[in-house]
């Protein structure tokens, strides 16, 4: 194994298995708004609003996997570890956001979003089916942030971002 693939391989430490429950029909826009009464959110790249409007149809239950970034990596790189797609959806990632509307701290129950200034990544399919990596963190005293990136953007990811990942 090359030094690169030996330092892709050990850039994401697993951290735990968390359950999201089964999500109902979820209409995108009605949700992520800065008017948003049940969940602070301050900021959408627009990158993000590229997604459209878009209902995504309900989800069963799903775990989905936690691991922290243990040095700096590339989008690329992450999903070159991660391997087969592992895709969560806006539902998913809102039901995580009510659990911390205020930014609330981390706990070992169902609040698993860091809120330290760190980002949480996820990959969400975009209106037209194309992967992208969402990332979401807390401003303190403005809300969460909500950007989307392709998968080939060309930025470093520093050590402690938190990547979530379907199973």
């Amino acid at each position: 194994m090359s030094d690169k693939n030996q330092a892709v391989a050990a850039s994401l430490e697993f951290v735990c298995h968390y359950t999201i429950p089964a999500q109902p029909r979820f209409d995108v826009a009605k949700k992520f708004t800065k008017t948003n009464r049940e969940v602070s959110l301050s900021y959408f790249s627009n990158d993000f609003l590229l997604f459209g409007h878009i209902i995504e149809e309900a989800v069963g239950e799903t775990v989905v996997t936690i691991h922290k970034l243990s040095i700096k990596s590339k989008l690329a790189e992450m999903t070159t570890e991660l391997g087969e797609k592992r895709i969560t959806t806006l539902s998913q990632l809102y039901w995580m956001l009510s659990k911390q509307p205020q930014g609330e701290k981390p706990n070992s129950k169902n609040r698993r979003l860091l809120t330290n200034g760190y980002t949480n990544i996820l990959r969400i399919l975009d209106k037209d089916g194309i992967e992208r990596a969402v990332c979401v963190c807390w401003g303190a005293g403005s809300g969460w942030r909500v950007c989307a990136y392709e998968l080939e953007f060309d930025y470093q990811w520093g050590a402690g971002c938190q990547v979530i990942s379907g199973n």
